[in-house]
């Protein structure tokens, strides 16, 4: 195996974490903002039907009735709403798709998560790929090489989807489930 391949080896696993680090970002925006669109609808129907069945008073007719401010206070209320649902949206989902993550900050979770397979070979390999950089420091371009050879054949050993959190995005699919489809066959 090449050096130049040996290179690509150790990216590799870092383009795939960086696409796996998207889809798990996604997924769980996708999650929250379905929670949250789930618990306006019921907390709506909650405020609505609840309220005329607690009290007997149809609270948006009462505000219709008030007029002009009436109409003031329900469209600021759908205003807050629909700000914290753009909130949601854009923490959740647009910043985690759009943030770059560098490869030594992926080559640290990495060795982070997976101690015993990597050591810290692959960020140094990461870091002193550039042979300008290792002469720079000072570092024998044979150590470098070696190193690089070395967190390749490693690399492909670790189980990168093991990285996340898995049972997360499990309870969140199951408090979808539960917010949509449970509270409608409850109801």
């Amino acid at each position: 195996c090449s050096l130049a391949e040996s290179r690509q080896g150790v990216r590799h696993p870092l383009e795939r974490l960086r696409g796996a680090i998207r889809t798990y970002g996604g997924v769980e925006g996708l999650a929250v903002l379905l929670i949250y669109l789930a618990l306006w609808f019921w907390i709506g129907l909650a405020l609505d039907y609840g309220f005329f069945k607690l009290f007997t008073v149809d609270w948006v007719q009462q505000l219709t009735a008030m007029g002009p401010a009436g109409s003031v206070l329900r469209t600021t209320f759908l205003v807050v709403l629909v700000a914290g649902l753009l909130a949601v949206v854009t923490v959740k989902v647009l910043l985690r798709l759009l943030r770059e993550f560098r490869d030594s900050a992926l080559a640290l979770v990495l060795e982070r998560r997976f101690p015993k397979i990597l050591g810290d070979r692959l960020i140094t390999a990461v870091e002193l790929a550039d042979p300008r950089l290792a002469q720079k420091y000072g570092f024998s371009q044979e150590m470098i090489d070696h190193t690089i050879l070395d967190a390749a054949e490693r690399v492909d050993q670790v189980p990168v989807q093991e990285v996340f959190n898995w049972k997360r995005l499990t309870n969140y699919g199951l408090v979808v489930a539960g917010l949509t489809v449970g509270l409608f066959v409850l109801v």
